[in-house]
């Protein structure tokens, strides 16, 4: 919605106005003197002391008339934040990595929050890049979540999923494996999911994983490493999966690979994890150990 750079009417149209912007959540505030002098009304829909306005030209114009840079939202995006100054030209402000989302209920631009917020879908972060989706429980994929170029994909457990207990940013499904659970967390541009397991198994464990693709190719390279293909292009990463025992409080440094093996089933592919047993039974290994493959958006996402 356009807003108006300056109110110069009575304090019946101020009123209309403000319940206008309210219903499109923008945060609005104007005073009678404001009305009467034709100070400008600011706007921060994210409640960051940083005024906006949602085109260029408005933030132009805005900018000019406080003598201070405004953002403009419409070039918005989770790493880089653009500011109209007074002297008409434009400042960027870059970040490596996402600082900032679209918040999943309201649609406004905030700090990244990976606290997760249940919805007729699952679990969702409240303001993540990636689209991340988590099961509620059930036969309903582990995650969903979207590429680099758009494509929704897909994880599903092997068998229907309890109902996760919920903390923050974390989903545990209790005994989802034999004498372990499964660990999901949301991060900012993905999820971690880590099998923790309690005691040793008793036989070899094998884990497959269906992974819907959605017309990208599943690929491990020569290191171990994971990524959705579309067009030689990587879409979404995994570092090898890996994983690790509980001696000196955990140490990712000492983690052992895992095995992965990839098979095409159909439009889908099996990622089956096989932890070595040497390890899992070795009798200087201490529980709980954890198995932890994860799926971020690459690097290239953010810079492109």
């Amino acid at each position: 919605m356009r807003s108006p750079s300056q109110f110069r009417g009575s304090i019946t149209v101020i009123a209309t106005c403000v319940g206008l912007f309210a219903s499109s959540e923008f945060a609005v505030s104007a005073t009678a003197e404001q009305v009467n002098t034709g100070v400008p009304v600011q706007f921060d829909s994210s409640a960051d002391g940083t005024t906006e306005e949602p085109t260029a030209a408005a933030a132009q114009t805005e900018a000019k008339l406080l003598g201070k840079p405004v953002e403009d939202t419409s070039q918005t995006t989770p790493t880089v934040q653009k500011f109209a100054n007074p002297n008409g030209g434009w400042t960027s402000k870059i970040s490596a990595f996402p600082v900032r989302a679209r918040n999943i209920t309201t649609g406004s631009w905030q700090s990244i929050s990976t606290s997760l917020v249940s919805s007729a879908d699952g679990w969702r972060p409240e303001a993540a890049v990636g689209n991340v989706v988590l099961s509620a429980g059930g036969s309903a994929p582990l995650a969903q979540m979207t590429d680099a170029e758009g494509r929704e994909l897909s994880w599903t457990w092997p068998h229907p999923l309890p109902t996760p207990t919920v903390s923050g940013s974390t989903l545990t499904y209790h005994d989802a494996v034999p004498n372990g659970d499964l660990v999901v967390r949301a991060v900012p541009n993905g999820f971690l999911h880590s099998i923790v397991l309690r005691k040793a198994p008793e036989s070899t464990l094998k884990i497959p994983i269906v992974v819907g693709t959605n017309g990208s190719s599943l690929a491990q390279d020569s290191s171990g490493n994971l990524s959705f293909k579309s067009e030689g292009k990587d879409t979404l990463d995994a570092l090898q999966p890996k994983m690790w025992d509980s001696r000196r409080g955990g140490n990712y440094l000492r983690a052992q690979p895992i095995d992965v093996a990839l098979e095409k089933d159909g439009s889908k592919s099996v990622m089956t994890l096989s932890p070595s047993l040497k390890f899992l039974t070795s009798s200087t290994t201490k529980y709980p150990v954890t198995i932890d493959p994860s799926f971020t958006l690459p690097a290239s996402y953010y810079t492109t």
